[in-house]
């Protein structure tokens, strides 16, 4: 393993560990970096539509109680899109290492929003037949 020891901002050491061997010296953090560098633009959009989604879902009362999350998962893309971008700069693996933390977590949030979403739609469902079926049944 090598250790790659630096100061950061506050004057503190901080202690890189990556591998050793061809597979990290040939660049390969670059290039992966540099192929999610190249989609910065859509990210950034997607973020500023999820920005405008957040802008709109706050206008009713009911809308500004979640309107956080679209804000939430737009500061997400943000932050992941400026890692990638340090990254395919620099070639540093902790650049290119948050950026995946980054998207990990969009891509979690969105996985428990889709669920709770699904179960919200099969409760409707559920409720909506039972409604549907007692006005035949009692009428």
């Amino acid at each position: 393993m090598e250790h790659d020891q630096r100061e950061d901002e506050t004057g503190q050491q901080e202690t890189n560990t990556r591998p050793q061997g061809s597979f990290w010296t040939n660049g390969i953090i670059q290039d992966l970096a540099f192929i999610l560098d190249k989609y910065y633009f859509w990210v950034i959009t997607l973020s500023c539509i999820l920005f405008l989604f957040a802008l709109i879902m706050g206008i009713t009362i009911v809308g500004l109680v979640i309107a956080w999350i679209p804000c939430w998962l737009g500061i997400i893309l943000i932050n992941f899109a400026k890692c990638a971008r340090t990254a395919s700069r620099t070639g540093e693996f902790s650049e290119l290492n948050q950026s995946l933390i980054h998207l990990n977590l969009y891509f979690k949030i969105m996985g428990i929003l889709l669920l709770v979403l699904l179960a919200i739609y099969g409760l409707i469902l559920i409720l909506g037949t039972a409604a549907v079926s007692s006005i035949f049944l009692f009428s």
